[in-house]
């Protein structure tokens, strides 16, 4: 007959892991954290490029329906060294040329994410070329462009304002080859 403490040791010896099963699942683990970590950083990567897109068309958005409401023209003003962009408005009507910074969190100034810059803006009307700015008038017209965004990985999204109705979207980019 074995003692009550003699059966508890040999019910225990079958259930323990060894070393080397600890250590293949280690192994495992490492390797397939070692293959899905890069592909999260590229997720991150596209959201922060898609977020910035998304940020810009809604400022656009929003400067076209406060032109028509408020009866002034508003511009979208951007740096493409800086990545800053930000809202103005016409001072006044005896003063067509002059703008001025909105004064809510929208004429504040947004800079794009580190890793996100402006490719190129690209104006319908041939004059427009050097312009800085989007400019929405309160009849909902606006100038016609397309502002293209890249990421460090090469993506590439597209804010294209565009059409007589004034047509706010963001459109995937050709792939870039060069950051």
């Amino acid at each position: 007959m074995t003692s009550p403490i003699t059966q508890k040791k040999h019910a225990s010896q079958g259930k323990a892991f060894t070393l080397i099963e600890l250590l293949l699942v280690t192994i495992i683990a490492g390797i397939i954290l070692g293959l899905t970590i890069p592909q999260v950083g590229k997720s991150f990567a596209y959201l922060r490029l898609k977020n910035a897109a998304l940020d810009i068309a809604a400022l656009a958005r929003y400067a076209q329906a406060t032109a028509i409401v408020e009866e002034k023209p508003y511009r979208l003003n951007f740096n493409k060294r800086t990545g800053k962009y930000w809202l103005t408005h016409q001072a006044s009507f005896a003063a067509p040329g002059e703008f001025k910074r909105i004064k809510t969190s929208f004429g504040r100034d947004s800079f794009l994410p580190r890793e996100v810059k402006i490719d190129s803006v690209l104006f319908e009307d041939e004059y427009m070329r050097e312009q800085d700015f989007i400019t929405f008038y309160p009849d909902g017209r606006l100038d016609q462009c397309q502002i293209t965004l890249s990421n460090e990985e090469g993506e590439r999204l597209q804010v294209i304002v565009t059409g007589k109705i004034g047509l706010v979207k963001v459109s995937p980019g050709a792939r870039s080859e060069a950051y």
